[in-house]
Protein backbone atom coordinates (compact mmCIF):
# COMPACT_ATOMS: atom_id res chain seq x y z
CA UNK A 1 0.00 0.00 0.00
CA UNK A 2 2.61 2.29 0.44
CA UNK A 3 4.11 1.65 -2.89
CA UNK A 4 0.77 2.52 -4.81
CA UNK A 5 1.25 5.84 -2.34
CA UNK A 6 4.32 6.94 -3.43
CA UNK A 7 3.69 6.31 -6.78
CA UNK A 8 0.79 8.06 -6.98
CA UNK A 9 2.75 11.10 -5.28
CA UNK A 10 5.31 10.34 -7.81
CA UNK A 11 2.99 10.60 -10.77
CA UNK A 12 1.57 14.18 -9.07
CA UNK A 13 4.90 15.71 -8.90
CA UNK A 14 5.04 14.57 -12.68
CA UNK A 15 2.25 16.32 -13.98
CA UNK A 16 3.08 19.41 -11.79
CA UNK A 17 6.32 19.88 -13.14
CA UNK A 18 4.30 19.41 -16.56
CA UNK A 19 2.07 21.68 -15.35
CA UNK A 20 4.86 24.33 -14.23
CA UNK A 21 6.22 23.91 -18.13
CA UNK A 22 3.30 24.49 -20.02
CA UNK A 23 2.30 27.71 -17.91
CA UNK A 24 5.72 29.06 -18.56
CA UNK A 25 5.51 27.79 -22.16
CA UNK A 26 1.74 29.19 -22.37
CA UNK A 27 3.93 32.46 -21.62
CA UNK A 28 6.54 32.57 -23.98
CA UNK A 29 6.31 33.20 -27.58
CA UNK A 30 9.57 32.05 -28.68
CA UNK A 31 10.98 29.86 -26.33
CA UNK A 32 13.39 27.01 -25.73
CA UNK A 33 16.74 25.96 -26.48
CA UNK A 34 20.01 28.48 -26.37
CA UNK A 35 20.11 27.65 -30.12
CA UNK A 36 16.27 28.15 -30.68
CA UNK A 37 16.05 24.32 -31.66
CA UNK A 38 12.67 24.13 -33.26
CA UNK A 39 10.64 25.66 -30.73
CA UNK A 40 9.58 29.05 -32.97
CA UNK A 41 8.11 26.88 -36.00
CA UNK A 42 6.26 24.15 -33.58
CA UNK A 43 4.63 26.90 -31.20
CA UNK A 44 3.44 28.55 -34.90
CA UNK A 45 2.66 25.22 -36.89
CA UNK A 46 -1.49 24.86 -37.41
CA UNK A 47 -1.17 22.00 -34.63
CA UNK A 48 -0.06 24.28 -31.68
CA UNK A 49 -3.72 24.80 -31.78
CA UNK A 50 -6.54 23.14 -31.62
CA UNK A 51 -10.28 24.33 -31.90
CA UNK A 52 -9.18 27.98 -31.64
CA UNK A 53 -7.61 27.44 -28.80
CA UNK A 54 -3.55 26.88 -27.78
CA UNK A 55 -2.48 22.92 -27.03
CA UNK A 56 -0.62 24.34 -24.12
CA UNK A 57 -4.00 26.02 -22.82
CA UNK A 58 -5.22 22.06 -22.83
CA UNK A 59 -2.03 20.97 -21.07
CA UNK A 60 -2.74 22.96 -18.35
CA UNK A 61 -5.87 22.18 -18.04
CA UNK A 62 -5.22 18.53 -18.18
CA UNK A 63 -2.21 18.67 -15.70
CA UNK A 64 -3.97 20.63 -13.15
CA UNK A 65 -7.01 17.71 -13.30
CA UNK A 66 -4.77 14.87 -13.25
CA UNK A 67 -2.83 15.91 -10.27
CA UNK A 68 -6.28 17.39 -8.14
CA UNK A 69 -7.29 13.53 -9.29
CA UNK A 70 -4.07 11.42 -8.41
CA UNK A 71 -4.05 13.59 -5.14
CA UNK A 72 -7.90 12.95 -4.78
CA UNK A 73 -7.25 9.25 -5.52
CA UNK A 74 -4.83 8.77 -2.40
CA UNK A 75 -8.01 9.02 -0.40
CA UNK A 76 -9.28 5.54 -1.79
CA UNK A 77 -12.66 7.32 -2.88
CA UNK A 78 -12.25 7.99 -6.54
CA UNK A 79 -12.70 5.31 -8.92
CA UNK A 80 -9.24 3.88 -11.14
CA UNK A 81 -11.24 3.54 -14.56
CA UNK A 82 -11.21 7.51 -14.45
CA UNK A 83 -7.61 8.13 -14.24
CA UNK A 84 -7.38 4.82 -16.57
CA UNK A 85 -9.29 6.70 -19.18
CA UNK A 86 -6.85 10.39 -18.73
CA UNK A 87 -3.35 8.57 -18.60
CA UNK A 88 -4.85 6.88 -21.48
CA UNK A 89 -5.83 9.78 -23.45
CA UNK A 90 -3.09 12.07 -22.08
CA UNK A 91 -0.43 9.38 -23.13
CA UNK A 92 -1.82 8.90 -26.86
CA UNK A 93 -2.56 12.95 -27.02
CA UNK A 94 1.55 13.41 -26.38
CA UNK A 95 2.43 10.26 -28.46
CA UNK A 96 0.66 12.36 -31.59
CA UNK A 97 2.35 15.34 -30.49
CA UNK A 98 5.57 13.88 -30.25
CA UNK A 99 5.32 11.87 -33.95
CA UNK A 100 3.99 15.52 -35.46
CA UNK A 101 7.18 16.95 -34.31
CA UNK A 102 9.03 13.81 -35.61
CA UNK A 103 7.26 13.60 -39.02
CA UNK A 104 5.30 16.52 -40.13
CA UNK A 105 7.21 19.34 -38.70
CA UNK A 106 10.91 18.22 -38.55
CA UNK A 107 11.05 20.66 -36.05
CA UNK A 108 11.61 19.71 -32.20
CA UNK A 109 10.91 21.86 -29.17
CA UNK A 110 12.46 21.14 -26.07
CA UNK A 111 9.94 22.22 -23.48
CA UNK A 112 7.43 20.51 -25.73
CA UNK A 113 9.69 17.21 -25.94
CA UNK A 114 10.41 16.95 -21.99
CA UNK A 115 6.08 17.22 -21.39
CA UNK A 116 5.65 15.25 -23.84
CA UNK A 117 8.38 12.76 -23.35
CA UNK A 118 7.01 12.81 -19.26
CA UNK A 119 3.08 12.43 -20.40
CA UNK A 120 3.98 9.16 -21.99
CA UNK A 121 6.11 8.04 -19.04
CA UNK A 122 3.23 8.96 -16.76
CA UNK A 123 0.97 7.11 -18.58
CA UNK A 124 3.14 3.94 -19.30
CA UNK A 125 3.90 4.07 -15.32
CA UNK A 126 0.28 4.15 -14.47
CA UNK A 127 -0.55 1.27 -16.84
CA UNK A 128 2.56 -0.96 -15.48
CA UNK A 129 2.51 -0.14 -11.79
CA UNK A 130 -0.92 0.53 -10.89
CA UNK A 131 -2.78 -2.10 -13.29
CA UNK A 132 -0.50 -4.74 -14.46
CA UNK A 133 1.84 -5.13 -11.22
CA UNK A 134 -1.13 -4.33 -9.01
CA UNK A 135 -2.80 -7.37 -10.90
CA UNK A 136 -0.07 -9.82 -11.10
CA UNK A 137 0.24 -9.49 -6.86
CA UNK A 138 -3.56 -9.89 -6.35
CA UNK A 139 -2.97 -13.42 -8.34
CA UNK A 140 0.32 -14.11 -6.76
CA UNK A 141 -1.70 -13.58 -3.03
CA UNK A 142 -5.23 -15.60 -4.17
Amino acid sequence: MELKKAGIVGLTLVMDVNLLLSLWLGTKKSICLPNGGGCSGVQASSYATLLGLPVTYYGIAFFLLMSTLLLLSLREGLPSFILDILFAAGGVFALYLLLVQFFVLHELCGVCQIIDWLTVAAAVAWFWVFRYHTSEQEKMHA
